[in-house]
């Protein structure tokens, strides 16, 4: 499903805590007590149609292909995590393409989404954007469906160069999503609808072959309705 929660589900000692959702369960912890990083930023959650307090949901919001590397600690944590139990997920997203232009689209039953990159300067930075809509709501009445989630997400990053051993890059991830669940009866329903996002920057400076400086500034929301 594109989902780096559910990919992560397959380590040893962990699962996920129902085929309907990305929630992980590591060594018998709480889902809730998973902490995750994208970028050096903390996100209390990285996923569409999530319930309050967890930490996944119904399919992740995070595209794939701006994935670099990700590191899943299910204990023994570096001394640079804290604050949860059960496991800390290390996402760090790639550049740009810094030498020429490019983009992809995909379209699918769950939706339509593409990115685009390309350098700025002469290579002195890169940028990197992505999209991706849900259109599921069309189905809803050729299947009779009686529950249609409906999401779509967004996310960018800047990369630049201040000089040779300094690094500023700045990211935006937001999501948003919402269902719309009627019963037997028309005037029975209930309405769900949820928005996540996250804007920071890292300036990273080179002090040499064996010490490094990181400072990041971060703001992270979560909306619940």
């Amino acid at each position: 499903a594109w989902d780096i929660g559910r990919a992560m589900a397959s380590f040893p000692g962990v699962t996920t805590s129902s085929d309907m959702t990305n929630n992980l369960v590591v060594r018998g912890g709480n889902p809730s007590e998973n902490q995750i990083f994208v970028d050096h930023i903390e996100m209390p959650n990285i996923s569409h149609l999530s319930w309050q307090g967890e930490t996944g949901g119904g399919i992740g919001i995070v595209n794939l292909d701006f994935v670099r590397d990700a590191t899943f600690h299910t204990g023994g944590f570096p001394a640079q995590f804290g604050g949860k139990l059960s496991s800390v997920l290390d996402i760090r997203f790639r550049e740009g393409n810094r030498e020429r232009l490019g983009g992809e689209m995909e379209l699918s039953m769950a939706g339509v989404g593409g990115g685009f990159e390309g350098p700025l300067g002469d290579g002195q930075g890169s940028w990197v954007v992505s999209y991706r809509k849900s259109f599921l709501d069309l189905l809803k009445e050729r299947v009779r469906l009686k529950a249609v989630p409906h999401y779509e997400d967004a996310h960018g990053k800047v990369v630049w160069d201040l000089s040779s051993s300094q690094t500023l890059s700045v990211l935006g991830i937001v999501g948003r999503d919402d269902i719309d669940i009627k019963w037997v009866r028309d005037a029975d329903r209930a309405v769900f609808d949820g928005m996540k996002y996250a804007v920071g920057a890292n300036w990273l400076a080179d002090l040499g072959a064996d010490a490094a400086l990181r400072v990041t500034l971060s703001q992270t929301g979560n909306y619940y309705d």
